[in-house]
């Protein structure tokens, strides 16, 4: 049965309910993590410990949060499921906090209402990556694909009337290449009086975890996709007149959700000289297109949705008409086949998950007895959780329903062999999080080397480094022991699904 999650724009919020936005679990660590993780009482403690007041502040005499290594969690999580991977970070929670009270401070949330309003000019470029606030807490990566698919592939097959070929490309290490004193020029620039001061007090609190660098904004939060966001919308403003200087005003569109752009047109060579106009655009700001991801279509409709989306929905059916013309479901083997297919076509992808979430809500959950096949269905599942961290907690689920039909020794032989490989794996911290909870009631002596697994089997470690705080920062309350005593050894729907039961689902 589909959901239906009621969004609205976050800007259309008051303050008191953006920052309530900003501060739910989902929005802080935008990461699937385990149902023992919480982040909801730490943030209350960096609250009590700021009481509104700016950061600078809490510093002890004589030193500064960039002096010192390690003040926000970083790990690298792979992005292909192979060789590229993408720093996430789940920020330092008193700087977080300080950076989420300035900017839903009502006067500040004013002047950045303001400051998007400059969206209406645009006339050509429709950016469409706004920040969708859920009616349902948890729900917001659901929100954001359900903006995908809505404004892109709609929007695209409805644009495909009035033009004839399409491209598509996107900025190239986004995240990782945005200065922070772009972002604090396009403030000022905005011509908003209070906007400079604004951004001053951005960078601040983005360099008191970054060690004072000055670029590449973190990964791993809906605040930075919010301030990531408003650097584009300088992009767009620039593009924008550039492409009226060339009477192009009528003659082609362009849909951006984030850094992803479409550029509609009547030609190919009119669409390659858009690209071109791009990537001007983007230099102003150090910002390069990647050359990989550029590609011109002559079929806007056949390249309307995503390529991993389309690949999965041409076969995705698992009901089939035998010789007789009675309809038949294809076994478990045959469909773990099909993603397994998929998965090396599109490592990684959104399409993956989808596939494996549908799999073990429609038949994993509900079978009554050990396949006959039990451990080939293992080990196929295993090979898609190494090689698709993105998928890992869902296929961590399916693991958990098909082990349990195993015995005991059986069960911690297999465990112990995934953890094997998982262990040669680099830059592992997610799979080690998602193995942890497959394996915490059955081999909790299991060692890890990631900080947060680290720190949920008890080891003294620090997640953030607070010795800069002047004041104590107990990180207890991260793990939710009452949690932990209503785990199943057999995972939850719940607890692996980060998408709702929609049909629109893709990569965010």
């Amino acid at each position: 049965m589909k959901r239906i999650v009621r969004c609205r724009k976050l800007l259309e919020l008051s303050p008191e309910k953006a920052r309530e936005f900003f501060l739910e679990k989902g929005n802080y660590c935008s990461l699937k993590l385990p149902p023992y993780f919480r982040f909801n009482r730490i943030l209350g403690r960096a609250g009590r410990i700021l009481e509104g007041r700016p950061l600078p502040e809490f510093y002890k005499i004589g030193v500064s949060p960039v002096d010192f290594e390690n003040v926000n969690l970083t790990f690298l999580m792979s992005k292909d499921g192979r060789f590229s991977w993408r720093p996430m970070q789940i920020i330092h929670p008193v700087i977080y906090l300080s950076l989420v009270n300035r900017l839903t401070e009502p006067k500040n949330w004013v002047l950045i209402q303001k400051f998007f309003s400059a969206e209406a000019r645009l006339k050509i470029i429709r950016p469409v990556g706004q920040i969708l606030a859920a009616a349902r807490e948890r729900s917001g990566a659901a929100a954001a694909i359900m903006n995908w698919r809505q404004k892109i592939e709609q929007e695209s097959l409805m644009l495909s009337l009035d033009y004839r070929v399409m491209a598509e490309t996107d900025i190239e290490l986004y995240y990782e290449s945005i200065r922070f004193g772009d972002l604090k020029r396009e403030f000022l620039n905005s011509g908003i009086r209070g906007m400079g001061l604004l951004g001053e007090e951005i960078m601040t609190s983005l360099q008191a975890g970054l060690q004072g660098t000055t670029q590449g904004l973190p990964q791993g939060s809906v605040v930075m996709d919010f301030l990531a966001e408003m650097l584009l919308l300088g992009v767009d403003l620039r593009l924008e007149a550039r492409l009226r200087q060339e009477n192009l005003l009528d003659k082609i569109k362009i849909l951006r959700f984030r850094d992803d752009y479409r550029i509609f047109a009547e030609d190919i060579p009119t669409a390659e000289g858009v690209v071109g106009l791009i990537s001007e655009a983007l230099a102003e700001f150090s910002l390069h297109l990647s050359t990989k991801k550029t590609r011109f279509y002559n079929d806007v409709i056949a390249v309307a949705r995503k390529e991993d989306k389309a690949y999965w929905d041409e076969r995705r059916a698992t009901v089939f008409l035998d010789r007789n013309g009675e309809p038949r479901e294809m076994s478990l083997q045959k469909q773990l086949f099909r993603i397994y297919e998929l998965a090396r076509e599109f490592p990684n992808s959104g399409s993956v998950c989808r596939a494996l979430m549908d799999l073990f809500e429609k038949r994993i959950l509900k079978l009554e007895e050990k396949p006959r096949d039990n451990l080939q269905l293992i080990a196929i599942v295993a090979k898609i959780f190494l090689e698709n961290p993105r998928a890992g907690m869902v296929a961590a689920g399916i693991l958990s329903r098909l082990l349990d039909f195993e015995k005991l020794a059986g069960r911690r032989q297999l465990l112990e062999k995934l953890a094997g490989q998982v262990r040669k794996l680099s830059h592992n911290e997610y799979l080690e999080i998602c193995l942890q909870r497959l394996t915490i009631l059955e081999l909790p002596e299991l060692p890890f080397s990631g900080k947060l697994a680290r720190f949920m089997a008890g080891e003294d470690v620090r997640l953030w480094n607070s010795d800069w705080l002047d004041a104590e920062f107990n990180e207890e309350s991260v793990i939710n022991h009452r949690a932990l005593t209503r785990l199943s050894p057999v995972m939850t729907a719940e607890e692996v699904r980060v998408f709702e039961n929609y049909e629109m689902f893709t990569g965010i």
